[in-house]
């Protein structure tokens, strides 16, 4: 039985995998095994995870026939694990090498029954991250409650908690029962972190930024469609009962303003569909009917700038420590 048990689902992920894979075998942390669920891969994904679990038995394969989506992929590898805890990491994604002994050790000291980590944002290609998740005043530790989470995580904005990639002590899951949501759509890392907080009081969070988040063009925050927006509300509204008024009152107000903010997100995302396809008219149309949105749309065109000038800062940083070193720096620094 190993110390720990990292999930990774994985669809058309052969350009990512192996990094993934890669940063969970040199971790400092040994007493490990890692789930890998092929969720009916099209490419060269399935291929590459046969060789690794060849090569390395702590590597397990299991193939879907069909894509079910990431939710049922991780609740298949969870199921599947055997570890005293199970961690979670994306196809994209990759480990610093002390993150795993970091967080166990810190949530065996605290006695947490689920843990995470700060992280970095890093664009596909890139040497060096370009911002963190989140930045705390403080060093070191903190508890996070199912406020935290909630005041911490806004629809169209950056560095949302609801991203954050947990480890989660077995036992407290299975004597909980506590699952992915399976729906189509976004947000199951949000809703299992509200779960867990529904039967712990708090979530032990590490300042420290451990995990790599890739941003490319088939990550989620590139390939939302108008139908995985709107589940969003569907999900919201299947878990909205989590915390009834009479026993957390304001955790139940942030809930219903978190709805609120779901359909001004709709509605947001409804003015920003017709401009992607050039269709000027059809989105003035929109706006005088919902002019309520519109600062959402200067929102969201500020943040795109602000994102492209920062990878533009970060890509001439690299080249210029290219230029200097003659190679560019290591991105797992």
């Amino acid at each position: 039985m190993p110390r720990v048990s990292v999930v990774t689902v994985a669809y058309n992920a052969e350009p990512y995998i192996e990094q993934a894979i890669d940063s969970v075998l040199a971790q400092t942390e040994i007493d490990f095994e890692m789930i890998v669920v092929d969720n009916a891969s099209t490419d060269g994904t399935c291929a590459i995870i046969e060789q690794y679990a060849y090569r390395d038995p702590r590597v397990r394969l299991i193939s879907s026939s069909e894509n079910f989506g990431a939710g049922h992929g991780r609740n298949v590898g969870i199921h599947a694990a055997t570890g005293d805890w199970v961690a979670i990491l994306d196809a994209d994604d990759w480990y610093r090498p002390d993150r795993l002994e970091t967080l166990l050790d810190a949530a065996e000291r605290d006695g947490a029954d689920v843990a995470a980590d700060n992280q970095y944002f890093i664009m596909d290609g890139a040497a060096i991250p370009y911002r963190l998740l989140r930045k705390d005043r403080t060093e070191g530790l903190h508890r996070l409650t199912a406020d935290d989470i909630l005041r911490g995580d806004r629809y169209g904005k950056i560095g949302n908690l609801g991203l954050l990639k947990p480890v989660f002590r077995r036992a407290f899951l299975e004597r909980h029962r506590i699952e992915y949501d399976v729906s189509p759509g976004l947000g199951e890392d949000f809703y299992i972190l509200l779960k867990c907080l529904r039967q712990t009081p708090t979530l032990l969070f590490v300042t420290a930024p451990m995990y790599y988040y890739q941003i490319h063009p088939k990550s989620w925050s590139n390939s939302q469609t108008m139908e995985s927006v709107r589940c969003m509300r569907a999900l919201h509204e299947s878990n909205a009962g989590l915390f009834p008024e009479s026993d957390a009152p304001t955790t139940a107000r942030l809930m219903r303003r978190r709805s609120r903010q779901i359909e001004r997100y709709i509605t947001y995302r409804a003015l920003v569909e017709p401009l992607k396809r050039g269709n000027l008219r059809k989105s003035l149309r929109r706006m005088i009917t919902n002019p309520s949105a519109v600062p959402m749309l200067a929102e969201g065109f500020v943040r795109f700038l602000v994102l492209r000038r920062q990878a533009a800062q970060h890509s001439a940083a690299q080249k210029a420590a290219a230029a200097t070193h003659g190679v560019a720096p290591d991105a797992h620094a």
